[in-house]
């Protein structure tokens, strides 16, 4: 008697703030995206609320009434973007879980090709966003930028790719395990080496609400990226605190030979108070440069702080609607 096989569980995480213009377009959207794929798959829809200001979580606790997929996290506060990203995963069920904005920038459609390639072995199937609805300055910064974090990062990470991924539960499992306090969550996931593959896609232009991100929010996105990716700007305070140190002392050593051979006609006392200056500025540069080996050491084996938001509010319908084992 053949075995039938059980269908697996995908999630799909959303995080939201202020979008009640988006929600019912992405809902619908999205329903008719999963609904082709039903025969194949079950479904949840995972929300996570950064506490909006306007009428988002009213109508998502509508709709978790109608359609029991749906479960809601409302957070105390504005915990961030990553951190919302980072809850949905680790509190959905699914044997993947794919990351889908509600602004609908990043195709639902794209959802069916990720599963397949997903099929094939992949861990992790990621966007490439190849074009982008933006200024050409926008464009070329964020080209500058992710090159910049791919050669400074200690791992691999793909150029123009964001959040919108699929990734399987195995990878879900380590994320959720990472505490980092200001995470950058792509960076974290390719870091862990598992197999992965990505969708050249065409990001589109934003049609409901307005962005999230202002500049000064990028920036500090950026600077997560960075700080969360590599020690490389550890190194560079080592580097240069070994070249002052090495200054230092040469000068010092001039000042000495100076001294003793060439007899300069500085004022007494003046050559042993800059040598004793020169000395205590190479030392301070190489006990930085080792502070800053140590330091970097610590970081990548160790995190700061748990990342886990206050849920203030919570709709799930898991008990009631999700069985594994079906």
């Amino acid at each position: 008697m053949n075995e039938i096989k059980r269908k697996e569980l995908i999630s799909i995480i959303t995080p939201v703030y202020n979008e009640e213009m988006a929600i019912s377009q992405y809902y619908n959207r999205l329903s008719i995206v999963l609904e082709n794929l039903k025969d194949n798959y079950k479904f949840e829809i995972v929300f996570t609320d950064n506490n909006s200001e306007d009428n988002t979580y009213f109508m998502l606790e509508e709709l978790a009434k109608k359609d029991k997929r749906i479960s809601v996290y409302k957070f105390s506060k504005n915990y961030g973007y990553q951190k919302s990203i980072w809850m949905g995963y680790a509190n959905c069920s699914g044997d993947a879980a794919i990351e889908l904005d509600a602004d609908l920038q990043d195709p639902p459609e794209l959802i069916e090709e990720m599963l397949k390639l997903r099929e094939k072995g992949y861990k992790i199937v990621y966007g490439v966003r190849k074009e982008r609805k933006e200024s050409y300055l926008m464009k070329s910064l964020r080209k500058i930028f992710y090159r910049t974090v791919r050669l400074m990062s200690s791992y691999e990470i793909p150029n123009d790719a964001g959040d919108f991924m699929l990734i399987d539960r195995a990878v879900i499992n380590n994320l959720k395990e990472s505490k980092l306090s200001s995470p950058y969550l792509r960076g974290t996931i390719f870091s862990y080496g598992f197999s992965r593959i990505g969708i050249d896609y065409k990001r589109n232009a934003r049609e409901y609400g307005k962005s999230k991100f202002p500049s000064i929010k990028l920036l500090s996105l950026a600077s997560d990226a960075i700080i969360n990716t590599t020690i490389f700007p550890l190194r560079i305070a080592t580097f240069f605190g070994l070249v002052t140190a090495l200054v230092s002392i040469i000068i010092a050593l001039v000042f000495i030979f100076e001294k003793i051979f060439l007899g300069n006609n500085l004022p007494g006392g003046t050559t042993a108070i800059l040598v004793i200056l020169l000395f205590s500025v190479s030392l301070n540069a190489l006990l930085i440069g080792i502070v800053g080996e140590y330091v970097g050491r610590i970081y990548t084996q160790l995190t700061s702080s748990n990342i886990t938001p206050i849920v203030e509010k919570k709709i799930t319908n898991k008990k009631a609607n999700f069985n594994k084992n079906e």
